[in-house]
């Protein structure tokens, strides 16, 4: 089990990413300025993004708080969807180490506030969580 009580939530370049003193990557989220879509990506994957609606990334928020929510677990690896109406959910696969900080983050509310951010087609400068000081 992942000590909660020392992750973080930092912006890490355009991604809010939760962060614990014992892992070096992490599951990011970030807010579109415009056409109210979410991503969330692993920052170790980050070409490898789901894009969802605001309600679908509140829907989401709301069975990981309710504990209604499950990954699919491959030993120490951790796959989760958001489930789109009417789409395929891209599958986001992280560490359950990862997925444990994420989903206590959800929980505490450390995501209700995204800043909203500019996307454009390119993912940009991408930082680890560690280059942060």
């Amino acid at each position: 089990m992942v000590n909660t009580e020392t992750s973080e939530v930092r912006e890490v370049g355009p991604w809010v990413a939760t962060h614990a003193s014992e892992i070096n990557n992490a599951v990011a989220v970030r807010r579109a300025v415009k056409g109210g879509v979410v991503q969330v990506c692993e920052l170790a994957n980050p070409e490898h993004i789901a894009t969802i609606t605001a309600t679908a990334w509140a829907n989401f928020c709301a069975k990981v708080r309710n504990y209604e929510y499950q990954p699919e677990a491959y030993g120490n690896i951790a796959i989760f969807r958001i489930a789109e109406t009417g789409t395929s959910p891209k599958p986001i696969i992280t560490t359950m180490t990862n997925y444990q900080v994420f989903t206590h983050s959800i929980r505490e509310g450390r995501f209700d506030k995204l800043p909203p951010v500019e996307i454009g087609l390119s993912v940009g400068k991408w930082l680890t969580a560690t280059s942060m000081v």
